[in-house]
């Protein structure tokens, strides 16, 4: 393929002479022409294109692109064109080399990474950001990967306004989170019955959640944030209905270097409805702060403070607040595994109704073969309140079990909108038998963020 031959005219004869010392040419005195490889062309090429000489190499190319396409390869011919033309400052025509070549072998990254940078070049991040996606899901050697997440940090870093859509279909084994139990201890031994409208349902919610954020630059490392958020839960069982609306405000505090401080500042204010009737609201603050200690090792910490007021429940009213604490370890560069604990303090007007509560979460999060990647996450919860309940007649304390696993398939989207299967199991052991509670709930839908 590489010994097919080349004639050039004989004014040509110098330039290919003075750029390709030590090229083997033969002469034709007669003839007065210069013979040469389509190789060794295409080298000469190059080095006029490193001089500057950005015509003679033009002309090169031409003729080599009138050859025979099954007796030469022309990729190199189109990229050395792509690199012409950016040198020229014709960023559309190397644009259009380039996503041509990619199109024809898409498994020539080297020349999707050049198409990456000059669409990050020329502005075109979401377009990047759509060929970086590719790359993180293909089998890639490990300086690409790094190169590939370094890219996609400096997009983000780049981007000031996100939305999000998301859908997804949610049976529940219990939906209201209630007792299977018949009765309850009134007073704590005298049992009355439970009707049905208080006991474990199952049911099928559809879950829809839109979201959006500003998030202006300030300084190299710091960003404005704003962001507002809805979301609904309709389950067949109407009187289980919930909705939310929020809105932040804030700084966050980040960078492209990966060891460097990340944090944010967020103020927020939320409004919950449950059953079509306002449930509750707050107001808020929450700082976070995260740090990459080595490579493979990061620690986060997180406190919140919020004034929580409730529509029908004015016992409950009063501020949280919480404090945690997660260290996160990379084992290789496809299995990532974190440990947490955190500390919530629900300081309510009634004793009876303020508690605290104790988190220890694990989770390990996988890249598995075919671009699957998975999630599983456990929680252990205590619980405990401050006074004994004369209603129940005893001091409630809670454990609680919560295990959350989460399946998506990385290179599979449909109009831009990606599917994941989220599964969680909950239970909760309570020593007030009406808020002991078992359920599953499966959550299928798609998201899309852009």
């Amino acid at each position: 393929m590489l010994t097919r031959r080349f004639s050039w005219p004989f004014s040509f004869r110098r330039c290919l002479m003075a750029s390709a010392a030590g090229a083997a040419f033969i002469l034709s005195a007669g003839a007065e022409e210069v013979t040469t490889t389509g190789q060794q062309a295409l080298l000469i090429a190059d080095r006029l294109v490193t001089e500057g000489h950005y015509d003679e190499a033009e002309q090169i190319l031409r003729t080599l692109a009138t050859g025979d396409g099954t007796l030469f390869d022309m990729r190199p011919v189109d990229r050395l064109a792509a690199k012409i033309a950016l040198k020229r400052g014709n960023e559309d025509r190397a644009l259009d080399l380039l996503e041509g070549l990619v199109a024809f072998d898409p498994a020539d990254h080297a020349t999707r990474m050049d198409l990456i940078q000059v669409l990050m070049k020329t502005g075109h991040d979401r377009r990047a950001a759509r060929h970086l996606r590719h790359l993180e899901n293909s089998d890639i050697p490990a300086p690409l990967a790094a190169l590939v997440r370094k890219e996609q940090a400096v997009i983000e870093q780049r981007r000031t306004v996100r939305f999000s859509v998301n859908a997804a279909a949610a049976p529940s084994t219990n939906i209201n989170s209630a007792t299977s139990s018949e009765t309850f201890d009134f007073l704590g031994f005298i049992p009355l019955p439970l009707d049905d409208e208080a006991r474990a349902q199952s049911g099928i919610g559809v879950n829809w959640g839109v979201g959006g954020s500003f998030s202006p630059i300030l300084t190299r490392r710091l960003r404005g944030h704003m962001a507002v958020r809805g979301s609904m839960m309709d389950y067949t069982h109407s009187n289980f209905d919930q909705a939310g609306a929020g809105a932040e405000i804030g700084l966050r505090l980040g960078g492209l270097n990966p060891r460097g401080l990340r944090g944010s500042a967020i103020l927020s204010a939320n409004r919950r409805f449950f059953g079509g009737d306002p449930y509750a609201d707050s107001v808020g603050l929450t700082l976070t702060a995260e740090r990459l200690l080595t490579e493979r090792w990061g620690m986060g910490i997180q406190l919140s403070a919020a004034e929580v007021d409730y529509d029908f429940r004015p016992d409950r009213n009063g501020p949280v607040l919480s404090a945690g604490v997660q260290s996160f370890y990379g084992l290789t560069p496809s299995l990532t595994i974190m440990a947490s604990t955190s500390l919530t303090r629900e300081e309510a007007e009634a004793k009876t109704e303020s508690n605290t509560q104790w988190a220890y979460g694990l989770g390990a999060y996988a890249t598995l073969p075919a671009h699957v990647r998975l999630g599983v996450s456990p929680t252990f919860y205590t619980r405990e309140y401050d006074a004994l309940s004369g209603f129940y007649g005893r001091l409630r304390e809670d454990e609680t079990l919560d295990i959350a696993v989460r399946l998506a398939k990385l290179d599979w989207s449909v109009a831009g909108f990606s599917p994941s299967l989220n599964y969680r199991y909950t239970d909760n052991d309570s020593t007030i038998s009406l808020f002991s509670y078992e359920k599953q709930g499966v959550d299928i839908g798609f998201t899309s963020s852009f």
